[in-house]
């Protein structure tokens, strides 16, 4: 973060080796500005996530509430996947005291599995799908699962599952 500020604001440091303060320094500035900053856990999100603003997130709704008039709760269907995986580096970060969600950028190539959750907006909810990135699946990840729902599917099936929505959709 220094390096950054130094490297924006065109300034120079020489004591600084590549412009990067030192362990002590940075021990020594954060104990200077004990009121400002707490020493917190982040939550780790990709960069893609971390660019979104206020303006966008208010215009993609507006354009929704344009875009659903005159369409049956029933034919609304939103679906959200949830990534589980090893934890990649859950650390420790400096924030500005009082920052309510700590994140920290970060693009992980951690393998895992994702499970697809859908609901409509009459409020009826489809079996959940799991997403195995994986080039076949192992009998150990389907047990306890209902024997019509341990195929799951791999990320190849995606179009499937896609297809499957557009039919309960247009039969509702």
């Amino acid at each position: 973060m220094v390096n950054r500020y130094l490297e924006k604001s065109g300034k120079t440091i020489p004591t600084f080796p590549n412009q990067t303060p030192e362990r002590d320094w940075c021990l020594n500035f954060i104990e200077g500005h004990k009121g400002n900053l707490s020493h917190r856990s982040c939550k780790n999100i990709k960069g893609v996530r971390a660019q979104k603003t206020d303006e966008g997130i208010i215009a993609y709704f507006e354009n929704l509430e344009k875009s659903l008039e005159g369409i049956p709760p029933e034919r609304v269907l939103n679906y959200d996947e949830t990534n589980l995986s090893a934890d990649p580096g859950n650390r420790k970060c400096i924030f500005r005291s009082g920052t309510k969600y700590p994140e920290r950028v970060i693009n992980s190539s951690e393998t895992a599995v994702s499970v697809m959750f859908a609901i409509t907006g009459n409020g009826e909810t489809l079996p959940p799908y799991v997403i195995y990135k994986a080039e076949r699946m192992y009998e150990q990840w389907t047990i306890g699962a209902p024997k019509s729902k341990r195929n799951g599917f791999k990320q190849r099936h995606f179009s499937k599952f896609t297809k499957g929505i557009s039919r309960i959709i247009k039969n509702a």
